[in-house]
Formats: C-alpha cells, sequence, structure tokens
C-alpha cells in the first residue's frame, strides 16, 4: 500500500494537468530536437499547473486532517532522451504559494513540494526502471502541526510487467 500512494499521487498529478481545455497549453516552453545521424530524439518541456483547478487535497500527516488547496502552482520540468533501443526520462517538480485551510476549524497551512522522477526503459527488452525523491512539508503559524512527508521509492518491471526489484522508504510525522 505504501508503494502505490507515491505512484498514485504522481500519476494523479499527471492526469490532472492532461484535461481537455480550449484554453491556451498549460506548458510554458517545449522543445523536440530530433538528431537522425545519431538516433536520437530530446523533448524538452516546462508547465505550471494552478492546483486549485487540478481537484487535489492535502492531507497532514501529524493530525489527520483533510486540507483544501486555496492556492499554488506546481511547475514541472521534465527532460526526455530516446537513444537507439533506450528512453530515458527525468522530471523535476517544486510548488510556489501554496496554501491550504482545514474547512472544519480555518487553521491555515502554508507548504512547500519537491520531487525528481527518473525513468529508463530499454525499448528492446521492455524493462523499467523509475526512481521517484519526494519531500512535502506543510506549516502553520506558531509551529504547531507541521506536517512532513518524504519517500523513496525504486521499482524495477520486467518486460512482461512483474516487478523484479522494489525499494521503498516512506516516512511522515510531525515537525
Amino acid at each position: 500500500m505504501k508503494t502505490l500512494l507515491p505512484f498514485c499521487l504522481v500519476l494523479l498529478l499527471i492526469v490532472a494537468s492532461c484535461r481537455k481545455s480550449s484554453d491556451e497549453p498549460a506548458f510554458t516552453k517545449a522543445s523536440m530536437n530530433p538528431l537522425a545521424a545519431t538516433n536520437l530524439s530530446v523533448y524538452n518541456n516546462q508547465m505550471d499547473i494552478d492546483l486549485t483547478t487540478a481537484g487535489l487535497v492535502g492531507l497532514n500527516s501529524c493530525t489527520g486532517e483533510l486540507l483544501t488547496i486555496t492556492s499554488g502552482i506546481v511547475h514541472i520540468d521534465l527532460h526526455e532522451t530516446i537513444n537507439n533501443t533506450k528512453l530515458s526520462l527525468e522530471q523535476h517538480t517544486n510548488t510556489r504559494n501554496l496554501k491550504m485551510v482545514n474547512p472544519v476549524n480555518g487553521a491555515v497551512y502554508s507548504g512547500t513540494s519537491s520531487s525528481k522522477v527518473s525513468e529508463n526503459v530499454s525499448l528492446l527488452g521492455g524493462t523499467v526502471t523509475l526512481t521517484q525523491v519526494n519531500t512535502a512539508m506543510f506549516t502553520t503559524p506558531g509551529g504547531k502541526n507541521n506536517s512532513e512527508v518524504k519517500y523513496d521509492l525504486h521499482i524495477t518491471f520486467n518486460a512482461n510487467g512483474n516487478v523484479t526489484a522494489q525499494v521503498d522508504n516512506f516516512r511522515s510525522g510531525c515537525k
């Protein structure tokens, strides 16, 4: 269960950012650089997602409170390289101006979050290696009920989709 939580959070964030809209695209900078002579393709993308419109909530790991996100932007920096038979993906995210409120008692939280995700895929053998590192801190004025969540995740799948290696380190608590 602990292993699925980080994976689901990242997947939820990606899915929430992929909705169809008549507005301008969410990404701010994207480039594709195919180098045919070396069978190398490079894709870079940066995007900002408004967390208030993504329908996500926060959770205080100290108190178990569900928190309504009232403001916040997550910035995603994506770098993808395809080189012959290997796909490599690096994704870095961080938040700014993250504010949340407990709808029951009105407690206001400020938050920061950062993550690094790297994936390597063999395009011949079908193996996939996923590594994630994520840190989130939610603080209240006066230092009461500050919540910190950290996780490290490393999973390797074979070509049949079976997990062949797994390491996870999920920790949370009060600061």
